[in-house]
């Protein structure tokens, strides 16, 4: 197995990845592979240090309320797993139906399938309801009023479909740290960002091998 011993060789992993988005290639079976070193990379998270393992299951919870999660042609999908395919989009996960709205209220308010309990991004992402509710229920807390409970749940589901946007576009993967002082605010792999850390030879050093990496993600070929 590959040793993903480097935040910036990760950080740099992502953004040659992002270079590609839009042509979003299905890949292999990668439920054999073993995802142990890369889950100990480092992820800055609400200002905390933790291993992107952690941050992974906990995004994971967060979106379907389970610790995995299974999609609907039944293929299981562990966090690591679920946030890599995220990031290189081997996938359409905008499409999958995995968004927690248990509230059956809310479920009625937005027009939603009251039996059921998990919704794609696309379908949540598409409503006038959800963002009116949980503006009014932003309002009222910055205004130290009381939320009922129809609020407090838009404002959870709301919270999901930020959460799960800032992962698809690597804006959650706040994985580069600052060379002078861990404790700076950590950037994701975004170019403007990356480069006000790291100058463009220290990227380019070492695209090739990444490159070599995210096929090897996609064919589940000894990750």
């Amino acid at each position: 197995m590959r040793n993903f011993s480097s935040l910036v060789f990760f950080a740099v992993l992502l953004f040659l990845a992002s270079t590609s988005r839009g042509q979003q290639m299905a890949a292999a079976d990668t439920r054999r592979l073993d995802f142990k070193e890369f889950g100990l990379l480092a992820i800055q998270d609400n200002g905390r240090r933790k291993p992107i393992d952690t941050f992974a299951r906990q995004t994971l919870i967060q979106l379907t309320g389970r610790s995995s999660y299974t999609d609907k042609a039944g293929r299981q999908w562990t966090p690591n797993d679920f946030l890599l395919s995220a990031v290189l989009e081997t996938r359409d996960w905008k499409e999958e139906p995995m968004m927690l709205v248990s509230f059956g209220e809310l479920k009625e308010q937005l027009g939603l399938e009251k039996t059921q309990r998990r919704f794609s991004f696309a379908q949540l992402s598409g409503s006038v309801e959800l963002p009116r509710i949980a503006n009014e229920a932003r309002e009222r807390k910055r205004v130290e009023r009381p939320l009922n409970r129809l609020q407090q749940e838009a404002l959870s589901v709301s919270d999901r479909l930020a959460l799960f946007a800032r992962v698809m576009d690597g804006s959650a993967l706040l994985i580069v740290p600052s060379p002078k002082k861990e404790t700076d605010p950590w950037v994701p792999p975004e170019p403007l960002a990356m480069t006000s850390y790291y100058n463009e030879s220290q990227s380019e050093a070492i695209g090739p091998p990444l490159q070599e990496m995210i096929a090897a993600y996609r064919e589940a070929d000894s990750f």
